[in-house]
């Protein structure tokens, strides 16, 4: 499946592809809404982080749509298209996310679970492999890093150690 199918598959109602030229590293797409072709164009790349397709797609999608609104001087339809990728989930029905606190909590819980385990495991690490050891608490620390952002999204005041990768959760949210 191409970018391009991906991007079919989460078009909103309404907004139909109505080209699609591809260049090496990008497809060059225009689009109609409602039956009116759009004067503008998108640029959709053909490839990315695996897992950021949707995300991806729905970023191309907000640019379209949020320039057509600016077009038209809907000022309030184009706030609403600003945040579209946003709101959007990575699932391919494009419902919106809708993460509770308590998910979140969960989450947060688990990621902490994995940092305690590598804590406490004191696996020996021999002298020549130590660096990519310490790969593994970058990686720990980026995914605490993301998991603080969404909760701090989600209105949980949360930090992360980038060193250990541990999130602390402060206030009445107590999910470590």
């Amino acid at each position: 499946m191409t970018m391009l199918d991906i991007l079919r598959n989460r078009l909103p109602d309404g907004l139909t592809i109505t080209e699609a030229k591809e260049k090496p590293s990008k497809y060059i797409v225009k689009f109609a809404y409602n039956g009116e072709a759009l004067s503008g164009q998108g640029e959709l790349i053909k490839a990315c982080t695996p897992g950021k397709e949707n995300a991806i797609c729905d970023t191309t999608i907000q640019v379209v749509m949020t320039g057509l609104m600016l077009d038209k001087g809907d000022v309030e339809g184009a706030k609403h298209w600003m945040d579209y990728a946003k709101r959007m989930s990575t699932t391919k029905s494009g419902r919106e996310k809708n993460f509770t606190v308590e998910a979140i909590q969960k989450i947060i819980r688990s990621h902490n679970d994995v940092v305690t385990a590598l804590e406490d495991s004191q696996l020996p690490v021999p002298e020549g492999k130590m660096f990519m050891a310490m790969g593994i608490w970058h990686k720990l620390a980026c995914e605490g890093s993301d998991i603080t952002h969404m909760a701090r999204e989600n209105g949980i005041d949360a930090k992360c150690n980038m060193q250990t990768g541990r999130i602390i959760v402060y206030g009445n949210s107590a999910a470590e």
